[in-house]
């Protein structure tokens, strides 16, 4: 096999592994856009059947507050992976692939309309789980020993994944591009990562 037929090839690989990875970003930002829908259902689900269920409705909202809570995670992880991947995708793929522009959330890039979208996906969870934490305290008389454990559990959950998904956001691109050059610095010696400027 000649050079040239290996550099192609090796080219066409790295192309494959390309469109992978991006198919792999866009599962997980409709999967955090799946979830963002079922928060909402969840709330308006609660809301409807508190009227029918008016004795234990304030109950129903904080299992309605819980259930959110999961989604909310696991957003925010969705979220973390898709920094993940796109810092590889920078880091190890496209220096190797002139002409390629690197999913980056936005960063270096003008507005454009999502992230608009992507904003009103971001407060969707802290929105509705807000909503029926709220409900839950106004339901359940919180001079009950019960009341008080809800919405203190409530509370503390908010605050953490308040500070989880603030330490998502704050410069975790950057942090996962450096851990990937760490891991190639470690297991690739030889191989030196090269940067390349995000179009803009």
């Amino acid at each position: 096999m000649s050079s040239k037929d290996g550099a192609r090839e090796a080219t066409e690989g790295r192309l494959a592994e390309y469109s992978a990875l991006r198919a792999e970003i866009r599962h997980y930002l409709d999967r955090r856009e799946t979830i963002t829908h079922f928060a909402l259902l969840v709330t308006g689900a609660a809301t409807g059947l508190a009227a029918s269920l008016a004795d234990v409705s304030g109950y129903l909202f904080g299992v309605a507050a819980l259930f959110i809570a999961v989604l909310w995670y696991d957003a925010i992880r969705s979220i973390r992976a898709v920094y993940r991947v796109s810092a590889y995708i920078r880091i190890v793929v496209e220096s190797h692939l002139p002409g390629t522009l690197w999913e980056t959330l936005g960063r270096h890039h003008k507005v454009h309309r999502q992230h608009m979208s992507r904003l009103i996906a971001g407060l969707v969870f802290p929105l509705t789980y807000g909503v029926n934490s709220a409900l839950m305290a106004m339901k359940v008389p919180l001079n009950l020993w019960h009341g008080q454990v809800g919405l203190g559990g409530l509370t503390f959950i908010a605050i953490l994944l308040v500070v989880a998904n603030i330490r998502v956001h704050w410069n975790h691109c950057d942090r996962e591009e450096s851990e990937w050059k760490r891991l190639l610095a470690e297991y690739l010696p030889t191989e030196k990562p090269r940067t390349r400027r995000a179009r803009g």
